[in-house]
């Protein structure tokens, strides 16, 4: 039997380690921080992509622009963003508070659907999902179906969509944007200037929106989407749960 000094014995274990590290790197197995991969399409055309559907809050502008391949420029100006913004740091969730005044809301889900839309990927929108009209006009000039030009003629906020969309197209059923981004929502749905005393008024009881915020519901009179940016939620998570406990009650 070999028996090593307590000198050597350090060098050895000095080597193993680092050595072991030093491999694990060279063949990708090892990592020094968390890195945020979204899930990726299973099937269709698209299998093997990643899917922007799972986009996340947390997630920054550049890590979108870098998983997805849609230029950080491009994305700062669909959003517009302000000059001095650093947009490669940016937070999809800081989106909500970026746009303050809206009746509509421009978050998350609004980077999901240009993302798709803009590669050209599976996506589809939800009613109650707007567009900037700077990323509405970015995606304009982007080949889509009939559909698709329908829906952002009806969903931009700010300036109308591009007069190049005939109006037949724009008598959507969906709900319409004015020029000042403004909106009739149906009612009994959540919107950017809904309060929780107007869930409570459709039905909802205060123990089930606390239920949903995991803690004590804040004054009656608090607009939701301030309550989120408050909080450092995404307005979209809290809305789509407190929106499920309306559609649950019978008007």
């Amino acid at each position: 039997m070999i028996r090593l000094g307590s000198k050597w014995l350090t060098v050895l274990i000095v080597v193993i380690l680092f050595g072991g590290v030093g491999l694990s790197s060279a063949l990708g197995w090892w990592a020094t921080e968390n890195r945020k991969v979204p899930s990726r399409y299973t099937e269709g055309e698209a299998a093997g992509e990643y899917n922007p559907a799972d986009l996340r809050g947390s997630y920054t502008l550049g890590e979108v622009s870098d998983l997805f391949g849609v230029p950080l420029p491009i994305l700062a100006e669909a959003f517009e963003l302000p000059a001095t913004t650093d947009a490669a740091s940016y937070q999809l969730k800081s989106l909500e508070s970026l746009y303050p005044d809206a009746s509509v809301e421009i978050g998350v889900e609004s980077v999901r659907l240009f993302v798709a839309w803009y590669k050209g990927l599976p996506y589809e929108a939800q009613a109650d999902t707007y567009l900037p009209a700077s990323a509405v006009r970015i995606l304009q000039s982007r080949p889509l179906s009939s559909a698709q030009q329908e829906y952002l003629a009806s969903h931009s906020l700010g300036t109308p969509a591009s007069t190049q969309v005939a109006e037949t197209q724009q008598s959507t059923p969906l709900a319409q944007a004015t020029s000042e981004g403004t909106h009739t929502p149906s009612d009994r749905t959540i919107t950017g200037k809904t309060t929780f005393q107007q869930v409570l008024d459709w039905g909802v009881s205060q123990a089930q929106i606390e239920q949903v915020l995991g803690k004590e519901m804040p004054a009656p009179t608090t607009v939701i989407k301030d309550y989120a940016t408050q909080q450092g939620q995404e307005f979209s998570t809290l809305k789509t749960a407190l929106q499920a406990l309306i559609d649950q009650v019978q008007p």
